[in-house]
């Protein structure tokens, strides 16, 4: 076991990561193993199908995550904080740029490490109602 699994297994229990970005907490997370069966019509016989499968193909995974960050700032207020970018400003727009870079990254999460992934998908919805954390959604897939 290499020394990314490693650390992965360590901290599968805690908070989950996407790529080297750690969320505060998990609201959500979707996982998912699919098989596609072919299904070949054939004649019908008396108890038997109309048809048979031969074969079965595992499609990519897909895990999704939705996560909290807080919006609290790096800095004591006061100094340059209120123009620099709080923790969860630059957290988005680092994920973001994972996903515009279409980069590889190792998604670890409560069920499971998934070590090649490509974010297809992150979003974050905004209310008025949580002004204090940025709900952030991902969704990676082999």
């Amino acid at each position: 076991m290499g020394a990314i699994e490693t650390l992965a297994k360590l901290l599968q229990a805690r908070r989950p990561w996407v790529g080297p970005l750690e969320f505060d907490c998990s609201i959500s997370e979707d996982h998912a193993v699919e098989v596609d069966v072919t299904d070949n019509p054939v004649e019908a016989l008396p108890g038997l199908p109309g048809s048979l499968t031969d074969h079965a193909v595992v499609r990519p995974r897909v895990v999704q995550i939705v996560a909290l960050v807080s919006a609290a700032p790096d800095r004591l207020v006061g100094t340059s904080s209120l123009i620099a970018p709080t923790r969860h400003l630059r957290l988005w727009r680092r994920l973001r740029d994972l996903a515009l870079r279409r980069e590889l990254v190792t998604v670890i999460t409560s069920l499971e490490v998934y070590p090649a992934m490509m974010l297809t998908r992150v979003g974050s919805p905004r209310s008025r109602a949580r002004s204090s954390v940025v709900e952030i959604q991902c969704t990676a897939r082999e």
